[in-house]
């Protein structure tokens, strides 16, 4: 079920590609919104960057909404 408010609900993925970029990152995050089903992304160098990147996002989309995070979903890859 489809939420009902900004940022209560937020899936998010790390995913690995096969090759480096030219700037050496091999990783990206998705952070998307349940409810305004917008996209931020990060590319990341190494795995290790994960929890820093989320923080990240997490500040970014609670400012640009002008709402609290209160659920993220994941696919319990443990990437985190």
């Amino acid at each position: 079920m489809r939420r009902m408010n900004a940022l209560e609900l937020a899936h998010i993925d790390a995913c690995q590609v096969d090759a480096k970029s030219h700037a050496g990152a091999q990783y990206f995050v998705t952070f998307i919104d349940d409810y305004i089903r917008k996209l931020w992304i990060s590319i990341l160098k190494t795995k290790d960057q994960m929890l820093f990147v989320f923080k990240e996002l997490q500040v970014r989309a609670e400012r640009e909404s002008g709402q609290k995070l209160k659920a993220v979903r994941t696919d319990n890859g443990g990437e985190y």
